[in-house]
């Protein structure tokens, strides 16, 4: 959304690419998204920043994508790159297989733990290169940047534990289930507080913050 607004494109549309529709298609949430659209060509924006975990927005997934694409291109070490690229490549596509949709005639698709596993081990790999950064990605990018990833990638892992738990073929149907929604619940709150405070102190530091949520 907030790219989108710089972008200046119309604050509705703007606002469906990072907010639920069921918030950002509200009649009487319009005045917001136009009102933080006139304050870009003020000395004080009103900047949008999201703290959610889930890539639910259509083409979440895709735009991550891209900016880990340009972020990989942009090392100087080729070895290192090279690295970097495949890990990033192996983890959407398994990515993709874990939120893949039937299209018919197909009525189902059976996801493994497997396509987890692979999303979860490339993402701690990326994790790790970037929570003690190579010199050849200090070079390359600024610390904002490289957080910002972080903390996506991150994200990210956590969103396809939860996503495999909702879409396995063999979730349990007894009561059991509920232990599995229960931690659904408890890592995407553990995350956005972890998220919420990055913004707080670190990547708007000093800044009026307006914290936008719900209970459920």
């Amino acid at each position: 959304t907030e790219s989108a607004l710089n972008a200046r494109e119309e604050p509705g549309v703007a606002a469906r690419r990072g907010i639920f529709s069921i918030w950002s298609g509200a009649q009487q949430l319009r005045p917001l998204f136009e009102y933080a659209a006139r304050t870009r060509e003020s000395a004080r924006p009103l900047l949008m920043a999201g703290f959610d975990m889930q890539f639910s927005t259509p083409g979440a997934v895709e735009y991550l994508a891209k900016d880990l694409r340009e972020f990989f291109s942009a090392l100087d070490d080729a070895g290192l790159r090279r690295q970097m690229q495949a890990l990033g490549e192996d983890m959407f596509a398994a990515l993709e297989r874990l939120r893949a949709r039937p299209q018919p005639p197909v009525t189902t698709i059976t996801i493994s733990v497997e396509h987890r596993d692979a999303v979860l081990r490339a993402a701690d790999k990326l994790l790790a290169l970037l929570r003690a950064p190579p010199p050849a990605v200090s070079r390359a990018h600024a610390p904002v940047r490289i957080a910002m990833l972080e903390r996506s990638l991150a994200n990210l892992r956590e969103d396809a534990s939860t996503t495999y738990d909702r879409r396995r073929t063999d979730r349990p149907r007894d009561a059991s289930r509920l232990t599995l929604q229960s931690a659904g619940w408890n890592r995407r709150d553990g995350r956005m507080a972890a998220n919420l405070r990055w913004l707080l102190e670190e990547l708007h530091r000093g800044r009026k913050i307006i914290v936008w949520g719900h209970n459920a």
